[in-house]
């Protein structure tokens, strides 16, 4: 059988993978945090009729003479591109402006995302839409009554002088809540809710604005590595390398913004181009097929 035929069905079947691709980035345009991803292309191993060889004094040197096999697939790229910034006023969405993933803790591990669309819990947990606890750098407070100075675990009792200590060596769940001293929660005023642009969560307790915890984001050796676990997660591979746990605007990661999400970095005009590219692919590798069949047919017609 002609080469060619076989050369026509690989550039069909990968032609239809990076339609596959493009149909899910279109209807990805507008999910919060989305990475475009891209298909690259390589040629097959080629099969030398004639090697090359050099200039021997007597002729010239020559080219090798080689027969593609076709094309295969060689990577889908995911673009982390920076993406728009839509404004939603509410205080609990958070997007990332420059480098870094949120952490967040899920029942099989961390798992790391673009999509601040963040939300408090029954219990004041500061979770994602699916219920992945929103990871952070947290600590206790430490409150003065008098001369005397204690630890909680973290608790208050209302009414009293106090700080909160953030330790940032270890990553804990971040709660909107705190327990008082047998008297039931301290009031937080969740109107007050804000966060800074170094991830700071800052709420009003006892009319007193107070940080009480960081928003911890991960930065990676090579982001383009992370894995697509669905939901709008990644997680970390060999790839990727471990993730780096870091606070915001430190160690080259970028700033949190509050107040908004950050758009998919899906460029329509794009996509729209490469959909008639990869069909008019499609339909030349077709061509390859029928025309190679019509010297089949022509083959076959010399026995007649």
């Amino acid at each position: 059988m002609m080469r060619s035929l076989y050369s026509g069905i690989s550039g069909l079947k990968n032609h239809q993978t990076r339609m596959d691709v493009i149909g899910n980035n279109i209807a990805n345009v507008n999910t919060t945090g989305y990475k475009t991803s891209r298909v690259i292309f390589q040629d097959i191993f080629s099969q030398t009729s004639r090697g090359g060889m050099a200039n021997n004094g007597i002729s010239g040197g020559t080219n090798p003479v080689q027969i593609g096999l076709g094309i295969k697939l060689s990577t889908i790229d995911v673009m982390h591109t920076p993406a728009p910034f839509a404004r939603t006023d509410n205080p609990f969405d958070m997007m990332v402006e420059g480098d870094g993933y949120f952490i967040v803790d899920s029942p099989n591990g961390y798992f790391y995302t673009r999509a601040g669309n963040f939300k408090l819990d029954d219990e004041g947990w500061l979770t994602t839409s699916d219920g992945y606890y929103v990871m952070g750098y947290a600590g206790t407070f430490t409150y003065v009554q008098g001369d005397e100075a204690t630890e909680t675990e973290p608790a208050i009792p209302p009414s009293m002088e106090f700080n909160y200590d953030i330790d940032y060596e270890e990553l804990s769940r971040i709660r909107l809540r705190v327990p008082g001293d047998d008297e039931g929660d301290v009031p937080i005023d969740l109107a007050g809710f804000a966060v800074g642009d170094d991830g700071s969560v800052s709420v009003i307790i006892d009319n007193e604005k107070v940080t009480i915890a960081k928003i911890a984001l991960a930065m990676f050796s090579n982001p383009s590595g992370l894995e697509k676990a669905g939901n709008s997660m990644y997680r970390a591979t060999a790839s990727s390398g471990g993730a780096i746990q870091t606070q915001a605007i430190q160690n080259g990661s970028g700033k949190i913004i509050g107040g908004g999400l950050e758009m998919s970095n899906v460029d329509l005009a794009t996509e729209f181009t490469d959909m008639i590219v990869t069909q008019r692919g499609f339909q030349a590798n077709s061509r390859i097929i029928t025309v190679s069949d019509t010297l089949l047919e022509e083959l076959v017609n010399l026995k007649r």
